[in-house]
């Protein structure tokens, strides 16, 4: 999936390539904020995924195939709607 995509963004000139990636990569951890730094100890497969994919697009960026960007989404908890059994 995402490594196909990136192979076809590296084929053309000044491509851009955007990834939504989760904060899973790091897996369980203390309190704190993530930096760069912070080492990816995931503990499911989507976080292994999300840590895979965010490595590859560092490699194509420092390589000078593409321009990538990774931002990691915090999660997203929708507001319940009027009368649907959850209490906010």
């Amino acid at each position: 999936g995402t490594r196909n995509l990136l192979e076809v963004c590296r084929k053309r000139v000044g491509c851009k390539f955007i990834f939504a990636s989760s904060g899973a990569c790091f897996g369980e951890r203390p309190e704190g904020p993530e930096t760069d730094l912070t080492k990816f100890l995931p503990s499911t497969s989507y976080g292994m995924t999300k840590a895979c994919c965010e490595l590859m697009i560092n490699d194509y960026t420092r390589r000078n195939f593409l321009d990538g960007r990774v931002a990691r989404l915090p999660t997203v908890i929708p507001r319940p709607e009027r009368n649907s059994g959850f209490s906010p």
